[in-house]
């Protein structure tokens, strides 16, 4: 770059051009004119390379000179306050456009999902779409349930139940139980599914690797209450506890809390053939003594109610003395 000042040079243009103007008339000429220039490069630098585009993809809005428009001006607008006015348009216009696509989305995803409810209420879904159904909308309740009643449905089938671990279903069965672990309509048909996917080698595996163990105790936990979900659960475990190669799943469900879970059941459900039945068959698939594991439950659950009992006269007692 020369070490020519620009503002000489323009004097020098307009000194000679202007020779009747006078020093001082082109002095200040030239100082206006070089302004001018300069702005008109900065205006022109700063649109070239931002997301705008060029000056010319911006000729619609209007006159892009640097100067000052009257009030009025036909809504034409100077260079410099594009930039606020483009911004300000977005801003106005963005919500709204968003607000606009978030609805139509929210209707066509309402749609989808009660198109998918009647296909599986009609039997008319099969094993593609009911997991298709499942991945695309993991927050709809009624989808999930559905989704993975009908897999439990299906996984009575050997060929369905191999297919099922084949196309990665027992992973969305897995997810579908953790991200809806109040439902116990839900965490019961998750189990039932488990508890027949975990009679193939393959999906019992699958079943430990996804953190499936991990997800029947917690059910089993939540739902204490729901003779469904401690019956389904003990069998789910002692499925995936079994087979030869069920040494490590055995060591993982006792070490994840699977004994407990199935003392716990037989606690809740000392009456219940079907509970009792399958909390056997799961402590003698861990390598427990069925028999002696269920008379200390019931001997410590026997414990548990003669320890309420009388903590409840001693209240009755303590009441009485302050009356």
């Amino acid at each position: 770059m020369s070490g020519t000042n620009p503002y000489d040079s323009f004097l020098g243009q307009y000194s000679a051009a202007g020779g009747a103007a006078g020093g001082g008339a082109a002095h200040a000429a030239a100082q206006a004119a070089l302004q001018q220039q300069q702005q008109q490069q900065h205006y022109a630098m700063n649109y070239n390379s931002g997301a705008s585009g060029s000056i010319a993809s911006l000729g619609s809005l209007g006159d892009v000179s640097p100067r000052h428009h009257p009030p009025g001006h036909g809504g034409r607008h100077r260079l410099a306050d594009l930039p606020d006015t483009i911004e300000s348009a977005s801003v106005a216009s963005g919500p709204s456009v968003a607000s606009t696509t978030s609805a139509a989305q929210l209707a066509a995803d309402q749609v989808a999902i009660e198109d998918a409810i009647t296909r599986f209420e009609t039997e008319n879904a099969d094993l593609c779409d009911i997991l298709a159904a499942m991945r695309r909308f993991p927050r709809s309740v009624r989808v999930q349930e559905l989704g993975c009643e009908k897999l439990w449905i299906q996984s009575w089938d050997d060929e369905n139940s191999s297919a099922i671990g084949r196309v990665g279903g027992i992973p969305t069965i897995i997810d579908s139980m953790r991200t809806h672990a109040g439902s116990a309509h839900l965490q019961q048909c998750g189990c039932e599914a488990l508890q027949n996917l975990a009679l193939n080698d393959y999906n019992r595996e699958v079943i430990a690797e996804a953190g499936g163990i991990i997800a029947v105790i917690d059910a089993m936990g939540r739902h204490w209450d729901v003779a469904g979900v401690q019956q389904c659960g003990c069998t789910a475990l002692a499925n995936i506890a079994g087979g030869e190669a069920g040494g490590d799943n055995r060591v993982a469900v006792a070490d994840c809390g699977g004994l407990h879970a199935i003392l716990k059941a037989v606690q809740s459900f000392p009456q219940d053939e079907t509970v009792l039945r399958s909390a056997y068959q799961a402590l003698r698939a861990l390598g427990y003594n069925p028999t002696q594991e269920l008379e200390r439950a019931q001997q410590s659950h026997e414990e548990e109610e003669e320890q309420e009992e009388l903590g409840e006269d001693d209240d009755m007692s303590e009441n009485g003395e302050e009356g």
